[in-house]
Order: structure tokens, then C-alpha cells, then sequence
């Protein structure tokens, strides 16, 4: 089993030694089943203004060669989010590692000009495998975040994409469910 860096992150909440082990034993497995993960990080996050059932809320992030994945789960105990984020994982990773063999086969017959960005949500559980059904282009021009999440909000989107005037790199500004902003940046 492929050993895969953690990072844990604490806010409003004491990350205390037995939480580390849990999370290091639930999110470090996650190589079982795929092994190309490079690194994991995990976000416990109280939040008191929130119904107790979802008080204790954790954030992972997970990366892979380029690929990211993320999932995120609210309950009543921090240990109890830790596994339902766990499983949900598990079933993601398997269903992506799948979906990378069978098209693995089908481009040895002919290739495919694109490759796969997973964003990982609540997944349903129907077993339709997912299609572009629109492709959209547009005009970019240079602009800070600032006037990105300014452009995104007068668009009523959830998501801008711009060129940095900053970095002279596309990036991307979102909206987060906590109301905040954030920026996605790539590294190359």
C-alpha cells in the first residue's frame, strides 16, 4: 500500500492525537483503492451555528496526478463525519477507477481528445455514466479576483472563470457554501 502525505487542519476544534490516527487510518486506506493518490487534505471544521446533527463538519480534498477529488459531510460527531466522508470516497475512487479501465479499452481502438476533471459531489445513485452535453466558449479578459467574484455575482453565478492579471494564469473563482470565495489556480 502506497503511502500518501495527510495534511489536518483544525477550525474552532482541537485536532487531539486520537483524531489524527482515525483520520490517518480511514483516509490513508483510500490507496487501497486507488493507488495513484498523492495526497490528502482533511479539514475538520465545528461550527456552533449549526443544528447539532450538522455541527462537526470534514472537508477532504484529495489529489491524484492532476486529478482532484473532494467530498465534504456534516453529522452530529466528528468521527461519524469522518467515516460517511470515508465511504463516500471509497465509492467514488472505485467508480472513477473503473470508468478509467473500461476507457482505457475503448482508446485502444481510437482515442479521445480529452481528458477527465472530476469534481466530486453528492453522486445519485443511478449508474448512468455521465456525458459533455454542452460545450461553451468565451472571450477572457486579464482581471483580479476582486473584479472576478464582482462579475460572478452581477452573472448569478457559482463560479467565474478568468485570466489572472496577477499570475497571467486562467483561474477560477467559486463560491463556497459557507458564503466565502474560493480560487482555484493552476500549477504547472
Amino acid at each position: 500500500m502506497k503511502n500518501m502525505k495527510i495534511i489536518i487542519k483544525g477550525n474552532n476544534i482541537k485536532v487531539n492525537d486520537s483524531l489524527k490516527e482515525y483520520i490517518d487510518e480511514k483516509i490513508g486506506r483510500l490507496t487501497r483503492y486507488y493507488d495513484k493518490l498523492q495526497s490528502a487534505e482533511v479539514e475538520l471544521l465545528k461550527q456552533d451555528n449549526r443544528a447539532a446533527e450538522e455541527s462537526k463538519r470534514v472537508e477532504v480534498t484529495l489529489s491524484a496526478n492532476g486529478t482532484i477529488f473532494r467530498c465534504e459531510e456534516a453529522s452530529i460527531s466528528m468521527y461519524a463525519s469522518i467515516d460517511i466522508v470515508s465511504e463516500k470516497l471509497e465509492r467514488q475512487l472505485t467508480r472513477y477507477k473503473q470508468k478509467q479501465v473500461s476507457r482505457g479499452r475503448k482508446n485502444a481502438i481510437h482515442k479521445e481528445p480529452f481528458q477527465e476533471t472530476v469534481q466530486i459531489a453528492d453522486e445519485p445513485d443511478a449508474e448512468r455514466e455521465s456525458e459533455i452535453v454542452k460545450v461553451k466558449r468565451f472571450a477572457i479578459k486579464p482581471m483580479n479576483p476582486v473584479e472576478a467574484s464582482l462579475q460572478m455575482e452581477m452573472l448569478n453565478h457559482n463560479f467565474f472563470v478568468f485570466l489572472n492579471d496577477d499570475s497571467e494564469q486562467v483561474s477560477v473563482i467559486y463560491k463556497r457554501t459557507d458564503g466565502d470565495y474560493g480560487l482555484i489556480e493552476p500549477e504547472l
